[in-house]
């Protein structure tokens, strides 16, 4: 549950990401990670939120995003062509 304006900024721009194909999984990183950023510094008075990406199995690549009291996990898995 978000307990600040970062947070809620943050999760209101996950959930708008939701289901969404990737067409180029390096870009998309280069994406999150920037708009993660200015998320970041546009709620300077929170603690800010970092990404980070690793690959858990074989196609499958896991999303962390952390703060000081809060952190999300997610999974992008690979669709068949």
């Amino acid at each position: 549950m978000p307990k600040n304006s970062l947070q809620k900024e943050m999760l209101a721009f996950l959930e708008d990401q939701s289901n969404r194909l990737i067409e180029d999984l390096e870009d998309f990183k280069i994406f999150l990670r920037n708009k993660t950023r200015k998320i970041s510094e546009s709620n300077r008075r929170c603690k800010p939120i970092s990404a980070s990406f690793y690959q858990s199995t074989k196609g499958t690549w896991g999303l962390s995003l952390s703060g000081s009291d809060w952190s999300v996990s997610f999974y992008i898995y690979k669709v068949k062509e």
